[in-house]
């Protein structure tokens, strides 16, 4: 009797416009691609399909907003990864191959468009919920630490999602779109949870890994100022760093403000945008569905060891390559400190 465990066989499955087209079109697929990214960009598919016969340039031809349903993983334990809409067609030869690029379902191309209009007299989270709205979303947890009053906030040729994405991201908030819920958050609060997978060095589950440490400084502190023009009044707001940074200086930075919670929020969000990017790092590991917006941890990499988060997850699924996943990760930690090579030990006489 044999005690070999089996190897997990990689799957996947696919819906097109409702009807499941797997079995039929499985020795077509050359390649699956799906991207997942942390705060408000949605995520994407792309589909590379063999095409010696034609059939995809003539007959099957997708067409723009046809929906594609995907399901990846492994034999007998596949995850979905939601609804796309066709949004582009591209013809690639020789040998012929057809890439089907697709986009989340909820991101309709009006919430694509650009658009130039003015807000007034609203907080943040009025203009999230007239947002919702236009698009048919379920505005969630808009939490009242936003509801900053704005006396006037332009749109300025941005689409909804961009231009909701900068305010929010300016109050140290972010957003996502699922299944059309608009889900607001904080940046913050998000980065404090626990991780929800570690991985180590020597464990088998990294294939490949890269770390960077930047030589940026890191603050401890931000102030933002504005001087209304209207009243001359002086508008500040400080905010430490969280996790606290023992040295480092003062961000200092002048921009226009409601207030002095708004100045706050503003200065809170920009020492977190700079200090969240002194430690990135990429892993490689066997494919996995460990989704953007999630904490891990990483260990036996020495002063780069702590916690991440996935910022954006690459999931491809080939032919020959099987199933492979690519983290795209930032740091949680107060960046590494070490002394450098130690000068009393040197070979230099």
């Amino acid at each position: 009797m044999s005690n070999l465990i089996p190897v997990p066989s990689p799957a996947w499955t696919l819906k097109y416009s409702g009807i499941a087209i797997t079995a039929r079109i499985e020795k077509m697929v050359l390649a699956i691609e799906y991207t997942s990214f942390e705060g408000g960009e949605s995520p994407d598919l792309e589909i590379t399909l063999e095409d010696r016969d034609r059939r995809w340039q003539n007959q099957w031809f997708p067409q723009r907003g046809d929906q594609v349903d995907l399901s990846i993983g492994y034999t007998g334990a596949l995850a979905s990864c939601g609804t796309f809409q066709v949004d582009e067609v591209e013809l690639d030869l020789p040998p012929d191959q057809v890439k089907m690029k697709c986009l989340a379902v909820t991101i309709t191309p009006d919430a694509r468009t650009p658009n130039s209009l003015p807000y007034e007299n609203m907080t943040l989270a009025a203009i999230a919920k007239i947002i919702a709205g236009k698009h048919g979303w379920t505005l969630i947890h808009a939490p009242e630490a936003i509801n900053i009053q704005y006396d006037r906030v332009t749109q300025n040729q941005e689409t909804d999602v961009e231009f909701l994405h900068r305010l929010a991201r300016e109050n140290n908030y972010d957003f996502t779109v699922k299944g059309g819920q608009l889900i607001f958050y904080s940046r913050t609060q998000l980065d404090q949870q626990a991780p929800v997978a570690t991985f180590r060095r020597g464990d088998g589950n990294i294939v490949r890994g890269n770390f960077k440490a930047k030589t940026l400084p890191t603050y401890k502190s931000s102030t933002v100022s504005y001087q209304n023009p209207d009243t001359t009044e002086l508008i500040t707001g400080t905010a430490d760093a969280d996790p606290p940074v023992a040295v480092g200086d003062t961000l200092t930075q002048q921009m226009q403000c409601e207030n002095a919670q708004d100045a706050t929020q503003k200065a809170r969000a920009a020492l977190y945008d700079h200090n969240m990017l002194i430690v990135t790092g990429t892993l490689n590991i066997p494919g996995q569905m460990v989704l953007t917006g999630q904490p891990i941890a990483v260990a036996g990499f020495g002063k780069f060891d702590g916690n991440y988060m996935v910022s954006k997850a690459i999931h491809r699924l080939g032919r020959d390559q099987g199933y492979s996943t690519q983290l795209e990760l930032r740091s949680l930690n107060a960046p590494a400190e070490g002394s450098g090579p130690d000068a009393g030990s040197g070979d230099d006489g």
